[in-house]
């Protein structure tokens, strides 16, 4: 477990020094992607909430997005 969290803090930090947009949202991507599956695993019972949680997901990562890819700095 730790040498997979070292090997993706390596891969963050790689792509936000290389300002590799591309590789960072899919980063981002992959990562909401994985949080919406942890979710859909659970337990829960109330869709309603597991709608919005998914929802809240989407739009913080559209904004991440569009963040990203209007000022590159905001990376940093």
């Amino acid at each position: 477990m730790c040498k997979e969290a070292e090997n993706v803090f390596t891969e963050v930090g790689d792509a936000i020094e290389k300002q590799d947009r591309k590789k960072i949202l899919g980063m981002i991507k992959k990562s909401a992607e994985g949080a919406v599956a942890e979710i859909l695993q659970s337990n829960s019972q109330n869709d309603e909430e597991m709608v919005e949680i998914i929802e809240s997901l989407q739009k913080t990562a559209q904004r991440t997005a569009e963040a990203v890819h209007e000022s590159p700095c905001n990376v940093n």
